[in-house]
């Protein structure tokens, strides 16, 4: 595919087009789709290597991180956890996992709902790979830093509900427990 323009090289995951269409202004956003660049590269999946290094770019140059999308009212986890497909290379649950480390650091909102009312946990659980090992600890991660996981969505359901429902039996262990805690 051409790279024409800044989000392009975000879309695609070139690194190297991605800064030579870089001019400053790190919180464009895309006249077509109106995602910002964090939102932008995070909306494909493939060459998690090269995306891991395109997040840490904007994240050091100041992106919103709490950016939300006009269409879906979606943030950059929302996108995080939309994708999922190995490519041989840094496997999506590394990368997911770097990643939301990486925005958590950042000071992402991990309560933001999208037009759905789902937020970054509710996601996680219905993401489509099966590392579980890998979604327990982000799920760890986003619980750790405050994430909702009683409320429900605008379909009357809570994280508790879709966990149970798609028969994630150690991710409703984790939810149950952390309900009796508190």
């Amino acid at each position: 595919m051409t790279i024409c323009d800044i989000f392009d090289a975000a879309y695609q995951g070139d690194f190297d087009m991605l800064k030579q269409y870089y001019k400053g202004d790190i919180n464009c956003v895309d006249k077509y789709n109106g995602l910002n660049l964090l939102q932008a590269v995070m909306s494909k999946d493939g060459k998690y290597q090269e995306r891991l290094e395109i997040v840490t770019f904007l994240l050091d140059e100041g992106i919103d991180v709490n950016f939300v999308d006009n269409k879906d009212k979606e943030n950059a986890l929302h996108y995080l956890f939309s994708t999922a497909d190995d490519d041989g290379g840094l496997t999506y649950a590394e990368y997911a996992l770097s990643v939301t480390k990486l925005l958590l650091d950042a000071g992402i909102d991990v309560n933001h709902k999208d037009r759905h009312g789902s937020n970054s946990v509710t996601n996680v659980i219905a993401l489509n790979f099966n590392n579980e090992d890998a979604k327990l600890k982000i799920l760890e991660m986003l619980l750790d830093a405050g994430a909702e996981y009683r409320e429900k969505d605008n379909y009357g359901f809570s994280c508790l509900d879709y966990a149970k429902r798609f028969k994630k039996e150690e991710i409703v262990k984790m939810l149950e427990e952390r309900m009796l805690e508190s």
